[in-house]
């Protein structure tokens, strides 16, 4: 370090007093693209975005056609994506052939099968391990009526600083058959991640086709409450152990090539996973890496970061939508949060769907009769898809606060409880979106009621007229939102599938820098050291030390980076 340099941060410290007292107030947000369909090397329908654990860098992003590339956010002007010739993984030739057609891709929105969900082991930086979830073709031995898997395999990462993933490590961890049918490509789940007691939880669909029936699905009662089966489901598993096999319907291996075996599993069930009622008409066994059952399509669920609780945004069928809840597990509250029942095919929100009448004996009903039957748990909050469709048990149809206007949608993408440090508005609010319209929502839990408040309508997100300063103009969105994300701090993300965008929410207030990070060594964490390489870096005219992104080292990037360190919000 040069005297040069010394003299130099130190009177940038200096500038700090007078600096710390332009401190602005946080305001409203915008939705910011981050990567669009405009890049040269574009993403192909996106998926979902998720950080690899004490990785403040990059996020992740999944391509529904078998890649994960990342974004590095630490490029300036604008992130990084990964080229796609060098993707961080790349499982095309795993999906093909039933389910992709070229260009590596599905054939069309309506097919869901593909790549659909990446989660990241808690001690990813010491073991490199991180899990997808893929639909892949039959394999030998399948049982009659289904025609393709829904898989869960494990990967490792050599290296984390070069972020690129060794496929010959793939370690097929648990197999579930899905239903055969030509307009059964959907209700897949997909959704995977860790909880805070080190578990895999995954949500796996009902099976497809339409009200849980057909073939592949239980007659009597549908697969969502069939408790001998995962379809319909929200599992919790041990991927750091393995055994004592499981009982019932399994497909597990140490290789893509197997055939159909109960008796190899790649995994463990916790102890203190529930035992479930086996289901009338339904399998023989109760399967015990069920942790809750009796849900449609998931699409998606969360855990709260701070709290630990998860939040599940189940798609309806044809007229309900709804958000449901489970509150933290701490290990002496089982009784009241694990095996919960969200309903389906029952009950569509609140609202009787199938209540499955048996005619020997005839009249008799395998569902409970009323919603607030002993043993199912009401969602949170639902909301219509037309403004005629009426919801007279709770809760309460849920309606824009202020206007009382009805929530239109089509299908439910869940987000995330907010916990970042960008958007106070935001803090401890649950975010959603639905995927046919451009407005999201946020919303929380009345401590009253026990009800969700009316959400909140930030439709003026995505507004044409809102630029975000420096240079980058908020796009506008047209629906076709199909996932949320989280980075390493806790800030949050919008997957637009089809054109391909992904969205930053950042500030908007006079003053606001977007995606500049006083972290400026992504350690996710403030430090004086932080000051002292950001100005080191100005003066060998770094351009990660562009603060304002104006496209030239000024005197207003010190003064702008030192504002925000001393904000303290990094992220």
């Amino acid at each position: 370090m040069t005297k040069a340099t010394t003299w130099t941060m130190a009177a940038g410290l200096a500038l700090a007093a007078s600096v710390a007292s332009l401190q602005r107030a946080h305001a409203q947000w915008v939705a910011m693209p981050i990567s669009s369909s405009a890049d040269p090397d574009p993403l192909v329908r996106p998926i979902g975005l998720t950080f690899a654990p004490g990785d403040f860098k990059r996020v992740f992003v999944l391509q529904k056609g078998g890649q994960i590339r990342t974004i590095d956010l630490t490029t300036q002007p604008m992130p990084a994506l990964q080229p796609s010739a060098s993707a961080f993984l790349n499982l095309f030739s795993a999906l093909r052939p039933a389910v992709l057609s070229p260009p590596q891709t599905p054939a069309n929105n309506s097919d869901e099968r593909g790549l659909l969900g990446l989660a990241f082991h808690p001690q990813y930086q010491s073991n490199g391990k991180f899990y997808v979830y893929y639909s892949s073709t039959t394999i030998t031995g399948m049982p009659t009526g289904f025609n393709y898997t829904q898989n869960i395999v494990e990967f490792i990462v050599p290296d984390r600083n070069n972020p690129v993933a060794d496929i010959s490590t793939g370690r097929i961890v648990l197999r579930v058959q899905h239903p055969t049918s030509t307009t059964a490509t959907n209700h897949n789940g997909g959704g995977l991640a860790f909880g805070p007691d080190g578990y895999l939880y995954a949500s796996i669909g009902d099976g497809g086709a339409g009200g849980d029936t057909g073939t592949g699905h239980v007659p009597e009662i549908g697969n969502g409450q069939d408790t001998g089966r995962l379809l319909g489901k929200l599992i919790r598993i041990d991927v750091d152990s393995v055994g004592p096999a499981a009982q019932g319907l399994l497909w597990t291996s140490t290789n893509a090539a197997s055939t159909y075996d109960d008796s190899i599993v790649a995994y463990a069930v916790p102890a203190d996973n529930p035992t479930l009622p086996v289901v009338l008409y339904g399998g023989a066994v109760a399967r015990r890496e069920i942790w809750a059952y009796g849900l449609r399509n998931t699409w998606r669920f969360s855990f709260d970061r701070a709290t630990g609780d998860v939040w599940l945004a189940d798609v309806g069928q044809g007229a309900w939508e709804e958000i449901d809840f489970q509150p933290a597990y701490t290990g002496d509250n089982a009784a009241a949060v694990a095996g919960r029942n969200y309903g389906w095919r029952c009950y569509e929100g609140t609202v009787a769907y199938n209540l499955n009448a048996d005619p020997n004996p005839p009249g008799e009903n395998l569902c409970p009769a009323t919603y607030d039957a002993a043993g199912l748990t009401p969602p949170l909050g639902v909301y219509s898809h037309t403004t005629a469709q009426a919801n007279t048990n709770p809760p309460r149809k849920l309606t824009v606060a202020g206007t009382n206007a009805n929530i239109l949608g089509c299908s439910i993408t869940g987000g995330y409880v907010y916990r970042g440090c960008k958007i106070p508005a935001l803090e401890g609010q649950y975010v959603f979106t639905d995927y046919c319209q451009s407005t999201v929502y946020s919303t929380s839990i009345n401590p009253g009621t026990g009800l969700l408040n009316q959400p909140t309508s930030w439709s003026g997100v995505f507004g044409g007229s809102t630029a975000v300063t420096p240079n980058v103009p908020a796009a506008p969105a047209s629906g076709g939102c199909v996932s949320f994300g989280e980075d390493a701090y806790g800030e949050m993300y919008m997957v637009i599938q089809s054109p391909a965008n992904i969205y930053k929410f950042v500030p908007t207030a006079s003053g606001t820098i977007p995606l500049a990070n006083p972290d400026y060594n992504r350690n996710g964490s403030l430090e004086v050291q932080d000051i002292f390489d950001f100005l080191n870096g100005w003066i060998v005219a770094s351009s990660q030390a562009d603060f304002n992104r104006s496209g030239s080292l000024e005197v207003q990037d010190i003064f702008d980076y030192l504002n925000g360190w001393f904000g303290g919000c990094a992220g």
